[in-house]
C-alpha cells in the first residue's frame, strides 16, 4: 500500500468490514457545485499573472491573482529553520527544492514567519474561498494542478495557472515519499496541540482535499498576499482523543486530549445554532423496546442513532431490512433499509425526512454548509469515520455508513460516505451523502430503491 494521508485511497478493516475510499471525477469546465448554486464560479480569462521578489533570499516567484485574492503561483522556497520548525528538499537534494520548492514542518512561528513580508500562509478559510472560486472540491484539483510533472494520468489542466505540482512530503519518520503523485499545502490553522490542517491533491482524483497531520510532518506552502492574522488558541475540550490523520505505514497514530471549537478551526464563528440550546433526551420505540437518543433544535427533533427496527414480511422474513451480523457493527449502524421499507420504518408519530428537512436542517447548524458539516454533526468515533472525523457539535453524530446493493455483498464504504434514505420520489429515490472526504453533504437520487441504506427518523410536525 501506498504512503498516503486521510484523503488518499485506502484500504481499511473494521469488524471484517472492507472499506474502500477511491473515485474519480473528470470535467472539461469549471461548474458550481449543484447543491451550492450561489457559488460565483471565475472566468480562468480574468486571472492576472505577475511576479514578486522576495527580499530575504532574493527568489523570484510567479503570482496570480484569481478573484480577490493574490497567491504565489510557485511553492515557497526560503530555507526557514528555527528551534520549532524546519524545512528540507525533498530527499536532501538542493535540485528538487529548485523544482518544487522546501518542505516545511509546521508550528507557530513557522506560520507568523515563513511568509515574507506583506504576505501570509492561508488559513483555511483562504483555501476555501479558492476552491470555491474555480467551482469547488470534486474538481479544483483539474483546473489548479500542473499540465506536467504527474505520474499517469494525474495531471491537471492548470487553467487558473496556479500550477500545483506534486512535490511529495517528508513523512513522521522522515522518510520523503510520494513525489510525482501527491502533494499538500499547509493551512495556518492548527487542529490540535499536535496536528494541523492541510489541503491536498493527488494524481487519483481531481479532488482538494482537506485534512490534517502531525505538525512534524514536512508538507509544502504557497503563501498569500496580506497582512498575517491573529493566530486562534486551542482550547480544551471532553471530546474523545485526537488521532492523526496520517495513513502513512510509519507513522503512529498521535493521541491527544486537547480538541478545538468550531472557532478555532477556521478562525472565527461559523455558527447559526447556538450548539448550548441542543436539547437532549431519548425515545422508547414501543414496538421492540429500542431507546433511542435524540436532539432537538427550536421546533425539530431528531434521531440521534441509526434506526433499528427489523421489518419482517408476512411470512416472519426480513427481506427488506438487514443488520451487520456483527452484534457490535449491528448496534452502532443501525439496520439497512430498502427505500420501500424506510418509508414505514419510523415509529408512530415520526416520519422519515425528505432532503428539504435535512437541508433546513444543516442550514440551521452551520453558516458554512455545505462547508463545515464534520465539525457541526458528524461524530467523534475515529473507528467508523476514520481520518476525516468531526467534532459532533449538535449530537446528530453522522458516522459513516456506506450501503449494501446486496445482503451477500460486503459493505461499500467508497469515499468514506454516510448515506441515509429520504422520502423524496420521483426520478429516483431520494437520499443524502455525507461526504467525509470532502467535508460537505449532497441530496442526490438514485435508480436503486432496492438498496440497503441507514435511516433517521425525525418527528412528525403537529399542526
Amino acid at each position: 500500500m501506498k504512503y498516503g494521508l486521510g484523503m488518499r485511497c485506502l484500504v481499511a478493516a473494521f469488524s471484517a468490514i472492507s472499506l474502500f475510499a477511491c473515485d474519480s471525477s473528470s470535467t472539461s469546465t469549471p461548474e458550481a457545485d449543484s447543491e451550492n448554486e450561489n457559488v460565483d464560479v471565475l472566468d480562468p480569462a480574468d486571472v492576472e499573472t505577475g511576479s514578486f521578489t522576495d527580499y530575504r533570499d532574493d527568489q523570484e516567484y510567479k503570482t496570480v491573482t484569481i478573484g480577490d485574492q493574490i497567491w504565489m503561483a510557485e511553492n515557497l522556497s526560503y530555507k526557514f529553520n528555527d528551534s520549532t520548525a524546519w524545512s528540507y528538499c525533498y530527499n536532501s537534494n538542493g535540485s528538487s527544492c529548485r523544482k518544487f520548492g522546501r518542505l516545511y514542518s509546521w508550528s507557530e512561528s513557522f506560520v507568523l514567519n515563513v511568509c515574507p513580508s506583506g504576505w501570509r500562509l492561508p488559513d483555511n478559510e483562504d483555501w476555501k474561498t479558492l476552491v470555491n472560486a474555480v467551482g469547488d472540491v470534486d474538481y479544483a484539483g483539474h483546473y489548479l494542478k500542473s499540465k506536467n510533472g504527474w505520474q499517469g494520468d494525474g495531471a491537471g489542466n492548470d487553467d487558473y495557472h496556479f500550477a500545483i505540482l506534486p512535490s511529495g512530503f517528508r513523512d513522521a519518520d522522515g522518510k520523503f515519499v510520494e513525489e510525482g503523485s501527491f502533494t499538500s499545502f499547509w493551512s495556518a490553522n492548527a487542529y490540535d496541540s499536535l496536528n494541523a490542517l492541510h489541503w491536498s491533491f493527488s494524481n487519483d482524483n481531481e479532488y482538494a482535499l482537506r485534512s490534517f497531520d502531525l505538525k512534524k510532518m514536512a508538507f509544502s506552502v504557497r503563501c498569500i498576499k496580506g497582512a498575517a492574522k491573529p493566530m486562534s488558541s486551542s482550547r480544551q475540550s471532553s471530546s474523545s482523543s485526537v488521532k492523526s490523520s496520517s495513513s502513512a505505514k510509519s507513522s503512529s497514530s498521535a493521541k491527544s486530549s486537547s480538541s478545538v471549537t468550531l472557532e478555532d478551526v477556521n478562525g472565527k464563528s461559523v455558527r447559526n445554532f447556538d450548539p448550548s440550546k441542543v436539547v437532549y433526551d431519548f425515545y422508547k420505540d414501543s414496538r421492540d423496546g429500542q431507546v433511542y437518543k435524540t436532539v432537538s433544535f427550536d421546533n425539530q427533533t431528531w434521531f440521534a442513532e441509526n434506526l433499528k427496527y427489523e421489518i419482517k414480511n408476512s411470512y416472519g422474513d426480513s427481506i427488506e431490512s438487514w443488520c451487520h451480523p456483527n452484534a457490535d457493527t449491528c448496534a452502532y449502524m443501525g439496520r439497512y433499509y430498502t427505500w420501500y421499507a424506510a418509508r414505514k420504518a419510523c415509529p408512530e408519530g415520526w416520519v422519515l425526512p425528505y432532503q428539504k428537512d435535512w437541508k433546513m436542517l444543516m442550514e440551521k447548524l452551520s453558516s458554512t454548509a455545505p462547508w463545515g458539516i464534520l465539525e457541526s454533526v458528524c461524530s467523534t468515533d475515529t473507528s467508523f469515520v476514520g481520518m476525516n472525523y468531526g467534532q459532533n457539535l449538535y449530537g446528530l453524530d453522522i458516522a459513516v455508513t456506506g450501503d449494501y446493493l446486496d445482503k451477500n455483498d460486503s459493505v461499500s464504504f467508497r469515499r468514506k460516505e454516510a448515506e441515509y434514505w429520504t422520502s423524496d420520489s420521483g426520478f429516483g429515490y431520494g437520499i443524502i451523502i455525507f461526504d467525509f472526504l470532502e467535508d460537505k453533504y449532497t441530496t442526490p437520487n438514485t435508480s436503486r430503491g432496492s438498496a440497503f441504506n441507514a435511516v433517521r427518523c425525525m418527528k412528525e410536525a403537529r399542526l
